[in-house]
C-alpha cells in the first residue's frame, strides 16, 4: 500500500506521463484514480521519496518576493513545510521567501469538477476534473525595467 500512496502524491500530468512513458495505453480523459490504479497494478514501483529529498540547507539560495492575496474563507497565514522547513507566510503582505517555498506555493493544486453535460453508459453524470491552483500568488517585482 506504501507504493499506492506514492503514486497518488503525483499530479494527474505527472501520472500520465509516467504511464505513457511505461508503454501503458492511456489517453488524457482518464481521470487521477483510474491512472494510479492501472500504475500500481502493473508495475507497484512508485518513486521513492527519499530520493527526492532536499535538505533546506542545501536549497539554491535564490528567494523570491511575493504576496499571497487574503483569502475570505481562511484568513490565516499559508503555512508551508519543504523538507521538515516550516515557512509560515502572512497574507496581504509582501515577504521573500526561498525560490522552493515559492515553488510549493505555484505548483499546490485542487482538483475540481463540472459537469460534461453528457451521460454515462449507466446513466450517471458525467464529470471531468481540472485543477486550479491552490494559492493564488503574486511575483512582487521591485525594479519594473525587468
Amino acid at each position: 500500500m506504501e507504493k499506492a500512496t506514492a503514486w497518488a502524491r503525483m499530479k494527474k500530468e505527472e501520472l500520465y506521463d509516467a504511464c505513457k512513458g511505461r508503454g501503458l495505453d492511456v489517453n488524457k480523459d482518464m481521470l487521477r484514480p483510474q491512472l494510479i490504479e492501472m500504475l500500481t497494478a502493473e508495475f507497484g514501483d512508485a518513486p521513492d521519496p527519499e530520493s527526492l529529498f532536499v535538505p533546506p540547507e542545501n536549497f539554491s539560495g535564490g528567494t523570491v518576493r511575493m504576496s499571497l492575496p487574503a483569502d475570505k474563507d481562511n484568513p490565516r497565514p499559508v503555512k508551508v513545510l519543504v523538507n521538515g522547513k516550516r515557512w509560515d507566510i502572512k497574507r496581504d503582505q509582501v515577504v521573500d521567501v526561498p525560490i522552493e517555498v515559492a515553488r510549493v506555493l505555484r505548483d499546490a493544486k485542487e482538483t475540481h469538477f463540472r459537469d460534461t453535460g453528457k451521460r454515462t453508459s449507466e446513466g450517471n453524470v458525467d464529470y471531468e476534473e481540472y485543477e486550479v491552483p491552490r494559492f493564488p500568488m503574486q511575483a512582487v517585482l521591485d525594479d519594473m525595467r525587468v
